[in-house]
């Protein structure tokens, strides 16, 4: 494993012990990838597809949580258009069903570092607890070319589609259960 310098603005060394080697971390991903034809034409190797996602998940949760924890309405280039109250309801809801991911990336009410959640991700999660966390944020992996993957993560696609939904984890098949998606209609006061 590699120490915790390895990691500082998401430079890491993998090491053979890595949970990147793990075949429930590769079945996980693999099955978010929507073209696993590219995948496997791909010159990608494996710990270089995996840090990449890794470190574009751990950006993900840094913004997602620094919008659910604030009053902003703005997300990004997206304008969230809902009134104050239901902004705070959506927001209210969203921290309920992705808790897990928020508990990952808080110490107390403090956002971990970058590098310091990367660091936690191999040396502190075991494999099935690493399979939850991408399971529970990762809609979907799409392969652009060689260099570039697309990944659509269910928090920001809930809040692009204004949609609230429940979520269960099932362990043994490491995968999520939605409930049926229901849409926000905003609503404004005069």
């Amino acid at each position: 494993m590699g120490n915790k310098n390895d990691y500082i603005n998401g430079i890491f060394l993998l090491g053979n012990d890595s949970f990147a080697n793990s075949p429930l971390v590769t079945y996980t991903i693999i099955d978010k990838v929507s073209n696993k034809v590219a995948l496997v034409k791909s010159s990608f190797d494996f710990d270089t597809f995996f840090n990449t996602i890794l470190i574009d998940l751990i950006d993900a949760l840094h913004k997602f949580i620094k919008w659910v924890n604030s009053d902003n309405d703005v997300l990004g280039n997206l304008v969230i258009n809902l009134s104050k109250e239901q902004l705070l309801c959506f927001k209210n809801h969203l921290s309920e069903q992705h808790y897990k991911l928020i508990e990952v990336a808080l110490s107390g009410n403090k956002l971990i570092e970058k590098g310091n959640l990367r660091y936690r991700f191999d040396n502190f999660y075991n494999n099935e607890f690493i399979c939850r966390i991408l399971n529970e944020a990762i809609q979907e992996i799409e392969i652009i070319n060689e260099q570039n993957l697309k990944i659509t993560y269910t928090f920001f696609y809930e809040i692009s589609n204004l949609i609230i939904r429940r979520r269960d984890y099932i362990d043994s098949e490491l995968k999520m259960n939605y409930s049926k998606e229901l849409k926000i209609i905003p609503y404004y006061k005069n």
